[in-house]
């Protein structure tokens, strides 16, 4: 799906499980600031497995969006209309909630660093049409903002330098719901990846000890007299080892 944002077109992602699990497992460049990362979109709405995150009073957060944006461009999520700082890079989450959805969005300075979002800005948001700002945030909203943060900037990383792993345009049916609210259907990222195994013999046969060594992002130098340098992803290996 696609979200129409001012002038910007955002994709909607279905991520699959198994590339999530993925991207959890992986540590993030902390050093690396966010203005450095070469944004494929100005943004990208990452629609999420169920259980994937959660509140412990709102509900499931069925999808989020993370964005670099202007604070002259207003961007439509879950039926508010929010104000973007600038500069700064800014991270939705919409929670199902009863009666009404509700939105976080957090926003940073895009001078800062991944490690810099523990302390980053958190505005909430509830209803579907009136925004309007509730000054007490409840203490999970922080929490969830986090974690979505975290792994939409691992999202955002990975299917940067692996491109192959975001599809092209597919077809989910027409519902005219969707189609109101400015969303069709678009890419699907890591469908049928798999993790990578290794280890001495048959990683699956009876006591192997298994564990999972972390993936991690390295800037590894190419080119001619390999004095350029790219970003490259290593991903977590489940391992397996002779008893």
């Amino acid at each position: 799906m696609s979200m129409a944002c001012g002038q910007c077109d955002w994709p909607i992602v279905w991520v699959d499980r198994h590339l999530l699990d993925a991207v959890a497992r992986t540590e993030p460049p902390a050093d690396m600031r966010l203005d450095a990362i070469s944004w494929p979109f100005p943004g990208m709405a990452f629609a999420l497995p169920t259980g994937t995150l959660r509140h412990s009073v709102d509900g499931e957060c069925s999808w989020m969006a993370i964005a670099r944006l202007s604070g002259d461009l207003r961007c439509p999520i879950s039926g508010t209309v929010v104000q973007v700082r600038t500069p700064s890079v800014a991270c939705y989450t919409a929670s199902l909630t009863k009666p009404n959805p509700t939105t976080l969005q957090l926003a940073l300075p895009e001078t800062a660093s991944l490690a810099d979002a523990a302390g980053l800005t958190l505005d909430r948001y509830e209803s579907s049409y009136m925004p309007e700002h509730l000054p007490d945030p409840h203490p999970d909203d922080t929490t969830l903002a986090g974690a979505a943060f975290s792994l939409g900037m691992r999202l955002l990383l990975a299917l940067t330098v692996r491109p192959e792993y975001l599809e092209g345009s597919f077809d989910v049916g027409t519902h005219a719901s969707a189609a109101r609210s400015g969303w069709t259907p678009v890419r699907w990222a890591g469908r049928g990846h798999r993790h990578n195994v290794t280890g001495e013999g048959d990683a699956t046969g009876a006591g192997v000890r298994l564990h999972w060594r972390r993936g991690h992002f390295r800037s590894q130098p190419h080119g001619e007299g390999r004095t350029l340098r790219k970003l490259i992803w290593l991903e977590p290996v489940l391992v397996g080892d002779a008893p």
